[in-house]
Parts: C-alpha cells; sequence; structure tokens
C-alpha cells in the first residue's frame, strides 16, 4: 500500500512539473514573438490552413476593369503595409512587378521552417491607368526582411487579357501557376491598329519551388 501511495506521489509531481515546463516554454516563447515587431506585425493575420481563398468572391469586374469585393476582405492592422511595400525580388523583368500604385489587402500567413510567406491580394492601375487585381506572395526571414515575391494570380484587361491562375501543393513547397494571354490587337499594312474578330491566345504553365532564397521555377 505505501508502495503504490509513493508511486502515486511521485507520478502527481510529474505532472506538475511537466505543465509547469510547458507554462515557461510558452512564456519564453510569447516573450520572443513580443520582442519581433514581424511577429507581432503579422499574428493578426489568418494561418493558410484556416483561410479559404475565394477568387470569384473576391474580385468582381466591370466596364472599367478589375476590383476588389472589399467585404470579401478582412480588414488589418496599417503595420504590415510597411513590410509589404518592398519592391525586392527576383522576377524584376516582369511589367507587372514594376507597377507602382499597388493597394495591399493581406490575407493570410504561412509559417515555413525559417520564413514566412504572406499572401495579399492587391489592386493596381496597368497600362492606360486600366485597374487590376493580383494576389502575391511575399516571402520574408523572420525578421520581416522581404526575401521574394511572387505573383500568382492576375486579372487585367487593356490590348492584352491576362488571365493567371495558381494551385499550390499540401506540403506547401511548389505552386502551379496556368497563364493565359489574349491578344486582342492587329495593326495593318500602313501601321493602323485594328481590333482581332478573335484573339491570339497564348497559354503557359510554370512550376516555381519555394525555397528559402525565394520563388524558383523548375
Amino acid at each position: 500500500m505505501g508502495r503504490n501511495l509513493l508511486v502515486i506521489v511521485l507520478l502527481l509531481i510529474c505532472i506538475s512539473s511537466c505543465k509547469e515546463a510547458k507554462k515557461e516554454e510558452k512564456q519564453v516563447s510569447v516573450s520572443v514573438i513580443e520582442t519581433n515587431e514581424f511577429q507581432k506585425c503579422i499574428r493578426q493575420l489568418t494561418f493558410y490552413d484556416d483561410y479559404e481563398i475565394d477568387i470569384h468572391g473576391s474580385v468582381r469586374e466591370n466596364d472599367e476593369g478589375f476590383f476588389l469585393n472589399k467585404k470579401k476582405i478582412k480588414k488589418t492592422d496599417s503595420c504590415i503595409f510597411d513590410y509589404l511595400n518592398s519592391t525586392h525580388t527576383n522576377h524584376s523583368d516582369d511589367f507587372f512587378y514594376n507597377i507602382d500604385s499597388k493597394k495591399y489587402y493581406p490575407v493570410f500567413k504561412k509559417k515555413l521552417e525559417n520564413r514566412v510567406v504572406v499572401g495579399s491580394f492587391v489592386e493596381y492601375y496597368g497600362e492606360n491607368d486600366i485597374p487590376g487585381v493580383l494576389l502575391q506572395l511575399n516571402l520574408f526571414d523572420l525578421d520581416g526582411n522581404q526575401v521574394d515575391y511572387l505573383i500568382v494570380f492576375n486579372r487585367f484587361s487593356f490590348e492584352i487579357s491576362i488571365q493567371y491562375d495558381f494551385m499550390i501543393n499540401e506540403a506547401f513547397s511548389e505552386i502551379e501557376i496556368s497563364k493565359i494571354e489574349e491578344d486582342w490587337i492587329l495593326f495593318d499594312d500602313e501601321g493602323e491598329m485594328i481590333e482581332r474578330k478573335e484573339p491570339l491566345i497564348s497559354k503557359e504553365k510554370e512550376v516555381v519551388r519555394i525555397t528559402k532564397n525565394g520563388f524558383v521555377k523548375k
């Protein structure tokens, strides 16, 4: 009887010690996060695994161009925009990566081993000040320094209609981007611009790996 009582007492002590250790570990973890302004800032964002990307419900089109349905987008604290405005990218040769007039609407975050991905809808003005919408993934280190960013979704229509769609694999390690461009413009023998009866359509698929150094095409 005495031996059994001793075992029970030891078990209770062990359980109590484990709870205290976990509590201390949690307190240390929270303390680290609170000393990091970037981590504190993105805490408000929904985790990617809990976020349902409603592209069709979030993007609307009218005669002027493409816009976001703001009712579908959760408002975020302004501190995050200081991090999203960086132009650092490995894809600067693409026209859409060099647009200055961007308005960001962050919607989710994904924490990787030593990186953080923030997904944002973006409203912008392209050629001839036509409005368009894209979804952009910004890759940061844990201190909020931008490593790279990637456009995975895009809607824009002027002389050429742009349509990007994407799929991210379950491991969040690769992204497949489907790109469709419809060119409606043709030049006659005198160099005058005329509209085609049927667009010239080009299609492309890209597979991009998510690495600690950026988004890399396979």
